[in-house]
């Protein structure tokens, strides 16, 4: 009895705690640019690089020196492949990203904050479209993902920093993937990197 008298007592005293120290919520919205480069681990093909924009918006919360975040991020790479068969081809890549991370602010003051950060991030890919130069087509072909030859969902590791200037966000990162990206035999490798500019509010 005595020792479930104790765990609740501190537990509210916890409870009393985290109320008394509230953390500081804020939703970013946000947009930039990026970069992906896919390696194959087979000598005879060329690793292949992908350009890109991205959109989205996220929820932040600080604690003390300690920062966590949850994002929603709509993607777009294309790439183009020049002097095929039939003419050179666009292919564009959609992607949605649900990036979960945690972090820690190296410098903390009202008007500034750093922060440095970690996590995993969850790649879901949707429709996708192919242009062909020339061709006597007037619309771009969609394809849907499982029509396509990537793997969705994907997985990779984020590492990155992040700069508060008053309201405005500043935030660069290095992904690394953790899961291969192609439906084919051949394992690859994906590294992408990221700089976004965002609005706090």
């Amino acid at each position: 009895m005595m020792k479930k008298l104790f765990i609740c007592l501190m537990l509210g005293l916890v409870s009393c705690g985290l109320y008394a120290q509230r953390p500081n919520m804020h939703l970013k919205a946000k947009v930039g640019i990026q970069g992906l480069n896919y390696i194959y681990k087979v000598d005879s093909l060329d690793s292949e690089y992908f350009a890109g924009v991205h959109g989205g918006f996220g929820f932040r919360v600080i604690r003390k020196k300690a920062m966590g975040e949850i994002g929603f991020d709509f993607i777009r790479y294309w790439i183009t492949l020049p002097d095929t068969a039939v003419g050179d081809i666009e292919f564009k890549l959609n992607s949605f990203e649900l990036p979960i991370t945690v972090g820690y602010a190296t410098y903390q003051k009202p008007f500034f904050k750093h922060f440095v950060y970690g996590g995993i991030v969850t790649d879901f890919k949707i429709k996708s479209e192919i242009t062909i130069a020339d061709s006597v087509l007037d619309d771009p072909i969609r394809l849907r993902p499982k029509e396509t030859l990537f793997i969705s969902p994907t997985f990779q590791m984020r590492l990155g920093t992040q700069v508060d200037i008053g309201m405005f966000n500043f935030d660069f990162n290095y992904s690394l993937g953790l899961s291969k990206a192609f439906k084919a035999i051949v394992r690859t490798q994906s590294h992408s990197v990221r700089f976004s500019m965002g609005i706090i509010f």
